[in-house]
């Protein structure tokens, strides 16, 4: 499979494809996201910019066209223009007064004059009031209704201004081809808001739109002001971009002018950066090609180096593989490949004494089993012969002899164990007593021995003949040595976590616990606790063995811990060789 064709190749082109893989691919992948977020950064900057620049150009557009809107409400809440309107509206004057009524509507329109932009005023009036001035322009309401857009834009608004396109007020009066009207209807206020007349004022687009004009829209974008039923401004960058088909989604901004009930709309391509964002973004991308450009070098340079010191390695791997320990060469390089050179040279050192041990190991057990076949063929014969001395006691009357000839056939039945490695606490217990049994009888009572131990610690099994090696180390160098050779043999027997302890103490003539390393060592006369200790650490670990409480001021206090749980070797309950039966 093409998965496994990685594992085919040699060392120095895994390394090299790791290095390309494990440096230049990140670096790729970060110039990558670097550019991602740059440019995320960019265009949520432009966003915000856009949205910004929208709200200041609304809020300067609203602050103009809210000068017009002002003047007009102003006009249509006047009572006094309302009175003339009602007058006219309600009879024929006589032209005294109808002079009086133009002279008064004309100081009162005259304030909008001086609204900068402003073209010309207009008032369609109720009634038949034949006015004719150079500022101002009156006509009779009902030429206003005949007109089109009346019913669909005048009609329906309730005192509300609306803003009329020039084109739309043409139908009914001559307007310049570039303004804007502001149109509001007049009411009665004393009649329930019966219809007066209507006032227009007409403005100059460019004055009124100047904010939107200068506005600087960005590239392939476009600027749009509306209202519920017209656009008034609409202007885009470049001028041709309304004739191009819409390619890439748009971004959509919006405002309200709340003067006109109007919405300011800036449209620009989405996610696009400004010509800043993107050659910074190209900078990033170029810079990571230049980084894992240098990387891959970096990496052919040091495959070569590494490629070399493993070579050597290798070589002499090959040679421990092939039985030339001493050919493996030394290094004097201190790095970590010159260590590891070092330590297979100390490695193959190593391996050849521990082949010459392990042969040797081999040898000594095979010894070792032949003795514990020639000392464990059939034992039946030695229960068999002291079972005899038992009846023949028996029937010469020495019961004692009879009874120490019972005691010594459960001692060894105990100790052999029936050939197996295991044996419960109980048992091993049990075969202390019998033994300290005979010594008593061997030296007329001289040990006093009590034991403590829970019925569930009595349970534990493990391996024969650890505390009897104690006990006679107990009797025979701490009670017999003493200048009366008589005493007391103390066992405790305790679970502690995932151990378990015994704890041997007697009142004999002690022991030096600084002497304790001699002891154990190979050529000690203590014999007994050497080879203990030694089948303890073997089987239960090096922190499992035997100590002395060196706080214990008479007699000797030894301790056997045994971990149960450690990882130790495998015991099983198997005979360590076929017993008879």
């Amino acid at each position: 499979m093409k998965v496994f064709r990685f594992l085919k190749l040699k060392f120095r082109d895994q390394l090299i494809l790791s290095y390309v893989l494990l440096i230049s691919l990140p670096l790729l992948v970060l110039g990558l996201f670097s550019y991602q977020s740059v440019k995320g950064l960019v265009v949520e900057q432009s966003i915000q910019h856009h949205h910004t620049s929208l709200m200041q150009l609304a809020n300067y557009e609203n602050n103009v066209v809210d000068q017009y809107v002002r003047s007009i409400r102003a006009i249509t809440i006047n009572r006094q223009l309302s009175a003339i309107l009602r007058r006219v509206a309600i009879r024929q004057p006589s032209r005294g007064i109808e002079y009086d009524n133009y002279r008064e509507i004309h100081a009162i329109l005259h304030t909008l004059t001086a609204q900068d932009g402003l073209l010309s005023v207009k008032l369609a009036l109720s009634g038949k009031a034949n006015f004719i001035a150079p500022y101002f322009d009156f006509f009779p309401i009902e030429l206003l209704m005949q007109a089109p857009f009346y019913q669909e834009y005048l009609a329906p608004q309730q005192g509300s201004i609306v803003v009329l396109p020039s084109s739309i007020a043409q139908e009914i009066r001559p307007v310049s081809s570039d303004s804007l009207l502001f149109a509001t209807r007049l009411v009665n206020w004393e009649a329930n808001n019966r219809t007066l007349g209507y006032l227009f004022m007409e403005v100059d687009a460019a004055t009124m739109l100047r904010p939107l004009t200068q506005f600087r829209i960005p590239e392939d974008s476009s600027l749009l002001l509306a209202t519920p039923n017209f656009t008034l401004f609409h202007a885009t960058n470049p001028p041709t971009l309304l004739d191009r088909p819409t390619q890439t989604e748009v971004s959509v901004f919006s405002t309200l002018i709340p003067s006109i009930q109007g919405e300011l709309i800036l449209s620009t391509p989405a996610q696009r950066l400004p010509p800043g964002g993107r050659n910074l973004a190209l900078l990033q991308l170029a810079t990571a090609a230049l980084l894992s450009l240098a990387a891959v070098s970096f990496a052919l340079y040091l495959t070569r180096i590494l490629n070399r010191n493993v070579q050597s390695i290798i070589q002499s791997i090959r040679l421990i593989e092939g039985g030339q320990f001493s050919e493996v060469p030394v290094s004097s390089s201190s790095d970590e490949f010159g260590m590891l050179q070092n330590a297979l040279h100390s490695m193959s050192g190593q391996i050849r004494t521990l082949i010459d041990n392990v042969v040797i190991a081999e040898r000594r057990h095979k010894e070792m089993e032949f003795r514990l076949l020639y000392e464990q063929i059939n034992p039946h014969f030695v229960y068999n012969t002291l079972d005899i001395v038992y009846w023949e006691a028996l029937s010469a009357g020495e019961e004692k002899l009879a009874e120490l000839a019972r005691t010594l056939t459960d001692y060894l039945r105990l100790s052999l164990n029936h050939g197996h490695k295991l044996i419960s606490v109980r048992n091993e217990l049990e075969e202390v007593e019998k033994y300290i049994h005979i010594i008593n009888y061997c030296y007329h009572d001289c040990v006093t021995l009590t034991i403590h131990a829970s019925e569930a610690a009595q349970e534990v099994k493990i391996i024969n003949t650890i505390l009897q090696p104690l006990v006679e180390n107990a009797v025979f160098h701490g009670i017999l040595a003493k200048e009366e050779p008589w005493g007391s043999i103390d066992i405790n027997v305790k679970m502690e976590d995932d151990a378990i302890l015994f704890v041997v103490t007697d009142d004999g003539a002690g022991m030096d616990c600084a002497k304790m390393p001699e002891y154990l060592a190979s050529n000690s006369t203590h014999s007994g606790l050497r080879n203990v200790d030694n089948r303890i650490k073997a089987y239960y670990g090096q922190d499992s063995g035997i100590s002395v409480d060196d706080t214990y001021q008479t007699g000797c206090r030894l301790t056997v811990r045994l971990n149960l749980f450690a990882d130790t070797l495998s015991l099983d309950s198997s005979p360590l060789l076929p017993v008879s039966k």
